[in-house]
């Protein structure tokens, strides 16, 4: 299990994993089902997020496109079906250090940022999963500033 979680870190820092280490952790299904959240949160599920979306998913995942088509519609039924955050962020606090905790806030800005607009919706949504996960407000914020730069 240790292994697992280290090699999940080292992909969310840059380390390449194969798709078959992390094919059955609820895991990788409860990253993507945040992001399916906040890329439809504001009522707006555009081209732009899901293209951002489905490309975060294949590099951190190291998944083919298929795969990471498969795991955003398992991803989308367990979001629509949760009655909150808690299940999914849960997960990731268990596995994660917070270096990959971190990550996950960045992916979400990635996502939310997409669209180059960041809604009342969104904003709020990405403080409640950083709050859950344990990242810092200082570090939201220097995460939405860096995704901010990068675009």
């Amino acid at each position: 299990m240790w292994q697992k979680i280290k090699s999940f870190t080292d992909k969310l820092m840059g380390q390449k994993l194969s798709g078959a280490d992390l094919q059955d952790d609820e895991f990788q299904l409860s990253a993507v089902a945040l992001m399916v959240h906040a890329a439809r949160i504001d009522g707006f599920y555009s081209a732009e997020e899901a293209r951002v979306m489905h490309r975060q998913i294949q590099k951190h995942f190291d998944i083919s496109e298929e795969e990471a088509t498969l795991l955003i519609k398992d991803a989308d039924n367990a979001e629509r079906d949760a009655i909150d955050l808690y299940k999914f962020t849960r997960k990731l606090n268990d596995e994660l250090d917070n270096d990959g905790r971190k990550e996950i806030v960045r992916m979400l800005w990635k996502i939310v940022l997409a669209d180059n607009e960041i809604t009342p919706f969104e904003d709020n949504l990405i403080w409640r999963v950083s709050e859950l996960l344990g990242v810092s407000t200082n570090d939201r914020i220097a995460l939405r500033e860096a995704v901010k730069a990068s675009l």
